[in-house]
């Protein structure tokens, strides 16, 4: 029998001591190399955090705080899609950030708040799986293994994407669900656990503030767990417990939740992005073998846990026995929903994809006791059981060399194929980015809009940045700030079709429509379709692949009657009226659920064209009618 010794939770100071070193070390080294790639000396700077989706998530905080100032969750918001209904609605990763930010305002701003956001999650992260092994009552050798396995699955695999690519709440969740897990497996059999109950609830629901994406691996890990062996205690007190500990998850959360139910869009997308979405056996099995090739994320360290975890399966005390079981199952449900998921239309914009790398996570702990019992099954006296024990040592030691160089690349600033994106993560806008939004700044004015081409392939500075250009120039914009409305457009499609099926009396029509006073596009095809525009739509700067067009126009955002718009903010619209009381007025403006008038005045929505979403239409009562939302 193959036995751990209970060393968690002992008063010996001894163990104590033995406990305490795996953990001081891993905060160490994740402290050395975050501290060295992130790095440290520019978390209070004002340099910004822009690959890939960080700049997304810096509009969604910059929104959040402006709309708690208002004493709200959501709010309407002027900047994209010519309004639409933002904060929590489109918030699924960034209102642990927004709230940090919101708790230290007046300390920090929110572009440092974020950053130090990033920087407590990338040393934390693989601080909770070494905490997993210590819930789990694992010996101290099988503790350092943990931790050994913690950081090189943070840098060495896809979570170092997810991290660097903005993904950040989503690593933390995922992180965190593992010792959550531990710490879930001992209401299957405590006796007593009130206290226990509290905890897991009081965390649950934090986590899930930070991500939804939490409730997943801790949902399919209780199932498992379930089908592994019922629990020791009566099935009624166990469902009670699991029932109180999901109410005290949900309670907190759920303004929130109810904020934003039936309101992520005004309309439906035009630009529904498939990220994370693929259907594929593959993924399943080339990540199990710790291939990159398209369409895997996998990773060496993969091959490695799955050889260790399953000599965990020899004979050992019961609840460590259950302990492994249960979170081998959970790893292997988790990678086939990442495989298979998104086969099911209402499982798909789960992302089903992503969660393979948390599947891992899963195999940390039944990969540290197999290691103990590879090594016994080394001094076996059966030949063929050792045999077996010195092939898969020499396949660990092998794949546990490669890791060892992957974790020295990725946090060298030398140009090398890498999981992550390459140091310094803190990087300010490129030449591109600063050359738009100066152009943005000398070029438009705030009394039309910027059609502007987003990228699939972020040719923006390699980020989703037109979120951060409306922060820093003020100006609002069709197109962004994310995934696109219909009044949007995205790598030659405008207005939810194919650019070129839109003939000129269409386009014309739509940029009288969405006030458009400037264009930005990237894509070859945009570019040969506005050229045909000639007197309407003319060329104006270029830069690094892009081309700026002015609309000849005149400029105004009311559609029909005698007002002008004098305020565009988060929150709401002021309308200065300049017809007789109660005569009609639309404006070029989206009309969402909610909106009203502060005076009174009835508001309406009106179709316009072919956009699904309705505009705005007011009969002011007096000269000036605040629109709120």
């Amino acid at each position: 029998m193959i036995a751990t010794r209970p060393v968690g939770g002992t008063a010996d100071p001894a163990r104590a001591l033995q406990l305490w070193l795996p953990l001081l070390a891993v905060l160490a080294v994740q402290m050395l190399l975050v501290g060295y790639t992130f790095p440290l000396s520019e978390v209070f700077t004002p340099t910004p955090i822009l690959g890939i989706d960080h700049p997304f998530h810096l509009y969604q905080i910059n929104l959040a705080m402006a709309l708690a100032e208002q004493g709200r969750l959501t709010g309407y918001d002027p900047f994209f899609g010519a309004g639409y209904v933002g904060g929590v609605t489109f918030n699924a990763s960034a209102k642990g950030p927004a709230l940090l930010a919101w708790l230290l305002r007046g300390a920090l701003g929110e572009l440092q708040a974020y950053k130090l956001f990033v920087v407590i999650v990338a040393v934390l992260a693989p601080l909770a799986v070494t905490g997993a092994a210590v819930l789990a009552r694992l010996s101290a050798r099988q503790v350092w293994g943990c931790a050994a396995f913690a950081v090189a699955l943070w840098w060495a695999s896809a979570f170092h994407w997810y991290h660097t690519a903005g993904l950040v709440s989503f690593v933390a969740v995922s992180f965190a669900a593992l010792p959550y897990c531990v710490l879930l497996n001992r209401l299957f059999d405590a006796p007593r656990a009130g206290r226990l109950v509290l905890l897991l609830g009081a965390s649950g629901a934090v986590l899930f503030l930070m991500h939804p994406f939490f409730a997943i691996p801790v949902v399919f890990f209780g199932l498992v767990r379930l089908a592994v062996e019922r629990p020791a205690i009566p099935f009624a007190r166990w469902l009670g417990r699991m029932v109180a500990v999901g109410g005290i998850c949900l309670l907190p959360n759920l303004p929130w939740l109810w904020a934003m139910h039936g309101q992520a869009y005004i309309g439906p997308s035009q630009y529904s992005i498939n990220y994370q979405m693929l259907v594929d056996h593959r993924l399943f099995w080339m990540e199990l073998l710790g291939l990159t090739s398209d369409p895997a994320k996998g990773a060496k360290i993969y091959p490695m846990l799955a050889i260790l975890a399953l000599w965990s399966l020899r004979n050992m005390d019961r609840p460590l026995r259950i302990l492994c079981m249960a979170s081998l199952g959970c790893w292997l449900a988790l990678d086939l929903f990442a495989a298979f998921g998104a086969a099911l239309p209402f499982i798909g914009p789960v992302q089903p994809n992503r969660f393979s790398a948390t599947a891992y996570l899963f195999l940390v702990i039944p990969a540290a006791v197999g290691t103990r019992a590879l090594v016994a099954a080394i001094r076996s006296p059966h030949v063929l059981q050792r045999y077996a024990a010195y092939a898969c040592a020499g396949g660990v030691a092998v794949l546990a060399i490669a890791i060892v160089d992957e974790v020295r690349r990725e946090a060298s600033y030398a140009p090398s194929g890498r999981y992550g994106s390459a140091p310094p993560e803190v990087r300010g806008l490129g030449t591109k980015g600063q050359a738009i939004l100066e152009w943005l700044r000398s070029e438009t004015r705030p009394e039309g809009r910027v059609l502007f081409e987003t990228s699939l392939a972020r040719v923006h500075d390699g980020g989703h940045i037109v979120g951060y250009l409306a922060m820093q120039s003020g100006r609002e914009f069709i197109g962004g700030p994310y995934n696109n409305f219909f009044a949007g457009t995205r790598d030659g499609w405008m207005f939810g079709r194919p650019l070129e099926s839109i003939d000129q009396a269409t386009f014309l029509a739509y940029l009288r429509l969405y006030n458009i006073g400037w264009i930005v596009v990237h894509s070859e095809k945009s570019k040969r379709y506005l050229a045909q525009f000639a007197g309407h739509v003319e060329p104006a700067n270029r830069f690094e692949g892009l081309q700026t067009f002015v609309v000849k126009q005149e400029l105004d955002f009311v559609q029909e009657g005698h007002a002008s718009v004098r305020t565009a903010a988060y929150g709401k619209l002021v309308v200065d009226q300049r017809g007789t009381a109660g005569e009609p007025i639309v404006l070029k403006y989206h009309y969402v659920p909610g909106l009203r008038a502060v005076d009174g005045s009835p508001v309406e929505p009106v179709f316009l064209m072919d956009d699904p979403n309705p505009f705005i239409r007011v009969r002011p009562r007096g000269a000036v009618v605040e629109l709120m939302r």
